[in-house]
Parts: C-alpha cells; sequence; structure tokens
C-alpha cells in the first residue's frame, strides 16, 4: 500500500497545463513538475499542454509515468491575437494570452471520464468555470496570488504602464475571485492566499519542495566579495530586481568592497539586462549556465533584491538549500518564516547595501546563516511535505 492508501491508486487525474512542462526552464516548469511528481503518486496521470510547435518532444521522453498526453497546438500568430482581444473583451492579458477555444473544446469531451481535473496554472485558470458548468470536479493551482502580483508590478511603474497595470490588475481581482468561489483553490504560501478576501471555496496551501545537495555540494563561503543572483532573466520582476540593484545598491556597497562582483545567472536574458554589465566592471552577466550547483557553492552572498512579483521565490529556496547567505527584500521574503534567521531581510536600498558590507566581512557569520538555511528548508519544504498537502488538496476536497 503507498501513502496515499488503496483510494489513491485508483485515481484516474488529468492534469492540465499551459505550456509543456518539461524540459524544466523556469519558476512555473519547476512548479508544474512537482506538482505532477505527487500527482502520479495518487493515481494514474495523463496530461493536456498547450503547444506552439507540434514538433516538440512529447513529455513521456522526460517522464515515462505520464499516461496519455493531449496536444493542442496554438500557432504564434494566435496567442498574439489573444493577446489584441484584450483591449476589448475586459480580461486581463495573462489569461488572454493562454485561453484557446481548441482546447476548452478538447477539455470538455475528455474530462468526463477522470475522477479529479487539475488545472496547473494562471494560464489554465479561467477552465474552471466551463468545467464546473459540466458538473465536472475540478481543482485548481494558481500558486501565487496574480493579483497581488500584478499590484506590486503597479506600484513600480510609471505613466501609461502604471495605468495598464492597474486596469490588469482590477480584471485579474474579479477573476481570482471568481475562481476562487467555484473551485478549491491551492497557493504556495498564506500571503497569496490571504491577499483577498475567502471565498466559498476551500483554499489549500501546496508548497514547493526543493531538495537538499550533498554537503560537499554546499556553498563554501569563502569568496566574500562573490555576490549571486539567480533568476529567469526574460521576466519582469528579476529584470526589475537587477536594474535597481545594479543602479542604487551596488555602487555602495563597491565604494567599500571595491572587488565587489555581481553574477547574473539566468537565461532569457535580453538587452536590457545585458547592458547592466557593458561599462561596469562590478557586474558579470552569466546567463543560462550548466551547473547552477556551482554557482550556488562559489556564491559569498546571494541576493534577492526583488521589488515585484509574488508567491515563494524558487531561487532563494534553492539558495537555502545549497547554504548560501541570503539577502532579500520583503517581498523576496513573502512565504518564508523570518523568524527562523535562516535569512537577511533588508527593507530598503540602504539596508541591503549595509547587509552585504557587514556580511562580506564576517564568514563564520555568512556560514551560520548557512546552515540555519539549510535546517528550515529540510523541515518546511521537504517534498513529503508537499505530497501531504496535495493530498489534503485533493483527496478531501473530492
Amino acid at each position: 500500500m503507498d501513502a496515499y492508501g488503496s483510494q489513491a491508486r485508483i485515481m484516474k487525474i488529468l492534469y492540465v497545463t499551459h505550456k509543456p512542462i518539461y524540459p524544466v526552464t523556469g519558476g512555473d516548469c519547476i512548479r508544474m513538475s512537482q506538482i505532477l511528481d505527487e500527482l502520479l503518486q495518487l493515481g494514474e496521470v495523463d496530461v493536456m499542454y498547450l503547444v506552439h510547435d507540434s514538433r516538440e518532444r512529447m513529455q513521456r521522453e522526460w517522464n515515462p509515468a505520464i499516461g496519455t498526453e493531449y496536444r493542442v497546438v496554438a500557432g504564434r500568430l494566435r496567442r498574439l491575437m489573444r493577446a489584441a482581444a484584450t483591449m476589448v473583451n475586459r480580461k486581463p492579458l495573462l489569461v488572454n494570452l493562454y485561453r484557446h477555444g481548441g482546447m476548452r473544446r478538447r477539455l470538455l469531451e475528455v474530462a468526463p471520464q477522470y475522477d479529479a481535473v487539475v488545472l496547473g496554472s494562471l494560464g489554465t485558470a479561467h477552465y474552471c468555470m466551463d468545467l464546473r458548468a459540466a458538473g465536472i470536479e475540478a481543482y485548481l493551482d494558481l500558486t501565487d496570488s496574480p493579483t497581488m502580483n500584478l499590484d506590486n508590478e503597479a506600484m513600480l511603474s510609471h505613466g501609461w504602464r502604471r495605468l495598464w497595470t492597474r486596469l490588469n490588475a482590477r480584471r485579474m481581482c474579479r477573476l481570482e475571485t471568481l475562481w476562487r468561489a467555484t473551485v478549491p483553490t491551492a497557493f504556495i504560501s498564506e500571503v497569496d492566499r490571504d491577499y483577498l478576501p475567502a471565498q466559498g471555496k476551500p483554499s489549500q496551501i501546496v508548497s514547493n519542495s526543493v531538495a537538499l545537495p550533498e554537503d560537499e555540494m554546499t556553498c563554501t563561503h569563502e569568496n566574500a566579495a562573490e555576490l549571486l543572483f539567480v533568476g529567469q532573466m526574460g521576466y519582469a520582476p528579476n529584470i526589475t530586481a537587477m536594474r535597481r540593484f545594479v543602479a542604487d545598491v551596488l555602487p555602495r556597497v563597491a565604494a567599500e568592497v571595491p572587488d565587489v562582483k555581481l553574477h547574473i545567472v539566468g537565461g532569457g536574458a535580453g538587452d536590457e539586462v545585458r547592458a547592466l554589465g557593458r561599462d561596469n566592471r562590478h557586474v558579470v552577466v552569466e546567463g543560462f549556465v550548466d551547473d547552477l550547483g556551482a554557482c550556488y557553492r562559489d556564491a559569498g552572498i546571494f541576493v534577492a533584491p526583488m521589488y515585484s512579483g509574488s508567491g515563494i521565490q524558487n531561487k532563494i529556496l534553492q539558495a537555502l538549500a545549497a547554504g548560501c547567505c541570503v539577502v532579500t527584500t520583503p517581498i523576496g521574503a513573502e512565504g518564508l518564516d523570518a523568524a527562523t534567521d535562516a535569512f537577511v531581510v533588508a527593507r530598503s536600498d540602504e539596508e541591503m547595501a549595509q547587509a552585504v558590507i557587514r556580511l562580506t566581512g564576517d564568514a563564520e557569520v555568512r556560514r551560520g546563516y548557512g546552515r540555519r538555511a539549510r535546517a528550515y528548508v529540510a523541515e518546511a519544504f521537504s517534498a513529503a511535505g508537499v505530497r501531504l498537502q496535495l493530498k489534503q488538496f485533493i483527496i478531501h476536497n473530492a
């Protein structure tokens, strides 16, 4: 008998995502791959997803445990046309980008044969109302509060961009409220769950899990002046974080630590990001790297100056698991327990600069943060804990 008992083994689940889960190339794919792995512990899992190119590899090539694959091809031109519909249909841009009539029809056609349909992202959330209207059991994993994400982005924007983001936030608030009243919804943290008032259907916390590297693969804390940031560098909150850090924090650090160097690691870096390192000897834009483990081992301090976004940051969890000394902002720390003293929270650019300066001068303090970080992650973000949360979400709401 497995951890879920006989009921779990006979469940037939359809997992629906807005894009292929594999290869795992960003935070959304990390989340979806982890949820898929745990759903496979509950029963038999088939997947349905949008794909822009029918020649892309099948998901079973990465995960042979997947059953049937339903691939719905959505050309990029069609996606652009859907995005343009945002001007007239009063839905948020992020909903319009992935809303697809062909996928909706296919989903309603096959869904009745499943015990549960799990909508695995914001990009598939709007189908929850179609499924409920058809009398089909559905569960939604929003992960983050998309309304909070847009509200945070609006506060950092200016001019027409702020007006546009606020408009999308109002539209998203209306839809997020409706979704939560329609189906049981999972969030990655209490902060995301509680951002909007509770609705009629139950909400559940389902955290991300993170694996602890072996001790010999953890941060050495020997390179005090080597700062590290890891993230998908086509993602707007990451771009904002690095622009502000390089402009407002790094010069203050460099005045006290002349050999300081910030390494920006992650795929998708455009000209805006690469420009940060062109004329600044303290910045190296690494782009995509094969071995993130080596980056964490060599880092003196992991900086996560997040000023927008929502949800628990995978980049921070992975750095904590690797035993790095982490300095972040209140938004970066959302969903984490600051009382553990496993990381440093800086509430202003000056606080962040002073924290980095102080920590570069004391290796033993950095090692102390690293030890507490690994202990915290091992206790709060284990795969077994996420498995139990997901069981409560699916089984208890069935």
